[in-house]
């Protein structure tokens, strides 16, 4: 059995953290660590008072060194993957146990949670965005992902090490692409979303928009490095992204 940590980026979600830290522990066994990017709330002091093991910036530095950091501290700790699971309670820990599951019994590089949110329309700004995303995905390594910009996602112990080597800013869609093209093996299964009960996401407007256009461009800029064991398998079609319909 493969030791998986629990990475859980905050910012500003002092509302949310309690019940979602609470809501893991109650329903999974699983370790995990609360990253507090840079709060200008209570979610540090939240985290604290109620005994979280918690990395703490003093101001925000986003979600790439946040990812590194966590990948440095899973990997002196002795851990083999990281899970990412959202602080806003929007993600539930039922569909984290199916991804630990499944990412035990297949063991991808990549294990994605393709995201199902109840009432969502199709032609929302974001879902066009995520349909450009997916595009630009598959124009740029003729692999389809179904939910690139999905914030619940297991990552194994190679992509960690990849990570740390430098040429990677965060975990996005890019490092996504990068990580196919060089042959890394991905899977997806269906999850259900839940609406925050509380603040609004990032990516929001002008700031959704940008976001979409800078992933799109960095997408289509992207490079191989040269050919790896698993490019090559990979060429021989043993690194197509599967999609589980079982949990819909």
């Amino acid at each position: 059995m493969r030791k998986l940590l629990v990475i859980i980026p905050a910012y500003n979600e002092e509302k949310s953290i309690v019940s979602t830290v609470e809501d893991l522990r109650e329903k999974t066994d699983f370790d995990y660590l609360v990253i507090d990017d840079g709060s200008t709330d209570q979610t540090w002091q939240v985290c604290l008072k109620n005994n979280y093991p918690v990395l703490h910036f003093e101001e925000n530095k986003g979600l790439g060194c946040v990812f590194r950091e966590a990948i440095q501290y899973a990997l002196e700790q002795g851990y083999d993957a990281i899970a990412q699971f959202d602080a806003d309670g929007q993600h539930r820990c039922m569909d984290l146990l199916k991804l630990a599951k499944h990412y035990e019994e297949e063991t991808p590089d990549v294990y994605i949670g393709v995201r199902c949110l109840k009432g969502m329309k199709k032609w929302t700004p974001r879902a066009i965005g995520s349909k450009l995303i997916r595009i630009c995905i598959y124009l740029k390594t003729g692999i389809k992902l179904k939910d690139p910009t999905s914030g619940l996602r297991i990552f194994g112990e190679g992509v960690m090490h990849r990570y740390l080597q430098g040429d990677f800013k965060r975990p996005e869609p890019d490092m996504l692409t990068k990580l196919l093209l060089e042959g890394y093996v991905f899977r997806e299964t269906p999850i259900i979303v839940e609406k925050r009960k509380y603040g609004e996401s990032f990516l929001k407007g002008f700031n959704g928009f940008r976001f979409v256009v800078d992933i799109c461009m960095s997408i289509l800029k992207t490079s191989k490095r040269k050919h790896t064991i698993r490019e090559r398998e990979m060429q021989n079609g043993k690194n197509k992204s599967q999609f589980d319909s079982s949990g819909l």
